[in-house]
């Protein structure tokens, strides 16, 4: 009997080793996540949508830390793109593995979870995408 698409895509993912090139580039995105985040986090920057985010969604949940993340990591990220999603996944991907995360201090560990992320939300992102652009 064969893994369904979704098992196969689990395997994939569990075994997945990024090289050293793939992880040195996930190092600039974490810093390039970080450089646009902090200012707002902070309140070097005023943001008005902040206080709504908190208020709204306290940050007493992975969820609502990864929403929060996102939000101020968005705010200033102009130039972070991955061509099958569209957008800027560090502010998807990290968000989410930071909210995770808690106490952990291995970076690398971070660092293949953000690549495996980023590289899995694209093919995923891909596999939907490419068939309903190729129809219109």
């Amino acid at each position: 009997m064969s893994l369904s698409i979704t098992a196969q895509f689990a395997h994939l993912i569990l075994n997945s080793q990024p090289d050293q090139t793939a992880l040195s580039a996930a190092r600039h995105g974490v810093k390039d996540y970080f450089a646009c985040a902090l200012p707002i986090a902070r309140g070097a920057l005023s943001d008005a949508g902040l206080a709504a985010i908190g208020t709204t969604f306290p940050p007493n949940g992975s969820e609502n830390r990864a929403l929060r993340y996102g939000y101020v990591s968005h705010s200033l990220d102009f130039d972070d793109y991955h061509p099958a999603l569209r957008g800027h996944p560090s502010t998807v991907v990290l968000s989410a593995l930071l909210a995770l995360n808690g106490e952990s201090d291995n970076v690398t560990e971070l660092l293949t979870a953000y690549v495996i992320g980023v590289e899995a939300a694209g093919v995923i992102l891909a596999i939907m995408i490419i068939p309903y652009i190729a129809a219109v």
